[in-house]
């Protein structure tokens, strides 16, 4: 059976799973499928081994990027950290069956990339520099057994200090009578993706890694709307290397808008109606080739994780004792009624819409009911009310907003609204035959 492990420690942290998780994690499918698409991607480049030296520019084409697709809260985060931990363990070989290229492959990893760090002085470029020589400081302090020798590091940490001259070279702003060195650094400047290429290969030599890969991770790059588009382009232009593999989790359909924000502004106000539909094409050729079909993760849909197995790795802490191989779709109804008496029922053929529908709203729902003393003792004879006026507060403010249509929201507060008893049948029936027959529509399902 699949299991779902939660730490409620860990508040929103990502959980990052390992090789003993493998076959139960929810993400089993996930998992199977990016190490196919990292074999694949390796194959590709020991077919290119025996290119002619004229040619092997051609290895630019050979894309190298994995995108984990999905909501906010659907797990592509923690996804993609439990693979890159479980591909830079020593014994990986164990998850990656007939894949040889996967098997035979030394990976490394450097600190994840974060959009909450772009700004106008921070950018990929920039911060994958710092968090490469972090890990190089990093590794200094480790026993020398496990690193390279030490003429290693002094051309590593040279090439550190040749690197970073460059970028600054790169993203100055000084442009005019500035002499015929700027002029020259600036041309230096333009092999700035050989150099990283070239720096890459000798921190995996240092970490004894030599012709091993590094996975690189580009976390939610589509939520810094400023600077998405900026980020995008430098890791097609710097960062398709062969020792690189870039692991990008965002949502495919919000990058999408804005790369045709990014494509409107250029077009300018003034553009012709028929352009939009240039736009649009040009955005999705953009996407089509940066993040390939054939490389994208799709995370689970709900339908596939409510069955599984919950786990809370720290109940106890929190006086709650959960029953072995309970579901998830059977623990908060359970959770609801023991804290506040309150009933809601799944069907044979509905999870009822209670339970959220990603991973990272149960978790936090879970939390607060698991923080709550329980209702009643045996006796009922103490009672904590209190526990229903806190639910009542997420079901009509946390619940209504994530699950339901904006213009359903205000039936809600209509009902919510009734002061008298008396009147909330007529409000219930003006409500329900306001929808002319049709359902409540809900957000989660859309």
């Amino acid at each position: 059976m699949k299991k779902i492990v939660f730490d409620l420690n860990g508040d929103n942290r990502p959980f990052i799973e390992g090789l003993n998780d493998y076959k139960s994690s929810i993400f089993k499918e996930q998992y199977e499928q990016c190490i196919s698409m990292v074999d694949s991607y390796l194959k590709g480049l020991s077919n290119m081994a025996d290119t002619p030296a004229a040619l092997v520019g051609s290895l630019e084409s050979t894309n190298n990027i994995i995108t984990f697709d999905g909501e906010r809260g659907s797990g592509k985060t923690s996804c993609m950290m439990s693979i890159v931990n479980m591909l830079t363990n020593d014994n990986h070989k164990r998850i990656c069956g007939n894949y040889s290229f996967a098997a035979n492959t030394k990976f490394e990893t450097v600190q994840m990339i974060e959009p909450a760090f772009f700004d106008k002085e921070h950018n990929i470029l920039t911060l994958f520099i710092a968090r490469l020589y972090r890990a190089f400081k990093d590794k200094e302090e480790q026993p020398v057994n496990h690193l390279s020798d030490s003429n290693c590091a002094i051309e590593l940490n040279q090439k550190f200090v040749d690197v970073q001259r460059k970028l600054r070279c790169m993203f100055s702003t000084k442009r005019d009578d500035d002499g015929l060195e700027y002029l020259v650094n600036m041309a230096a400047a333009v092999d700035i993706k050989e150099d990283i290429g070239k720096l890459v290969g000798l921190y995996l030599k240092y970490v004894n890694k030599e012709d091993g890969v590094l996975l690189l991770m580009v976390d939610d790059i589509d939520l810094n709307d400023d600077y998405a588009w900026e980020m995008t382009e430098q890791l097609r232009k710097y960062f398709i290397q062969p020792n690189v593999i870039v692991m990008i989790s965002l949502k495919i359909r919000q990058m999408f808008g804005i790369l045709q924000r990014g494509f409107k502004e250029k077009y300018g106000k003034d553009r012709k109606p028929e352009e939009d539909n240039e736009i649009a094409e040009r955005g999705e050729r953009y996407l089509a080739k940066l993040l390939p079909a054939h490389q994208r993760i799709y995370m689970p849909e709900p339908a596939s994780f409510m069955d599984a197995e919950l786990e809370v790795t720290n109940a106890e802490e929190w006086g709650y004792s959960m029953v072995d191989g309970i579901k998830v779709e059977q623990v908060i109804p359970e959770l609801i009624f023991i804290k506040t008496r309150y009933l809601f029922y799944n069907t044979r053929k509905q999870v009822s819409y209670i339970v959220p529908r990603n991973l990272r709203d149960i978790r936090q729902l879970l939390k607060l009911l698991i923080q709550m003393p329980n209702y009643a003792n045996e006796n009922e004879t103490v009672r904590h009310s209190y526990n229903k006026k806190q639910f009542l507060q997420y079901l009509l403010n946390d619940w209504r907003d994530i699950n339901l249509k904006e213009e359903h929201r205000s039936y809600i507060d209509r009902i919510v609204s009734v002061k008298q008893f008396g009147e909330l049948n007529y409000v219930m029936v003006s409500v329900l035959f306001s929808f002319s027959g049709d359902k409540l529509s809900y957000r989660a399902e859309s």
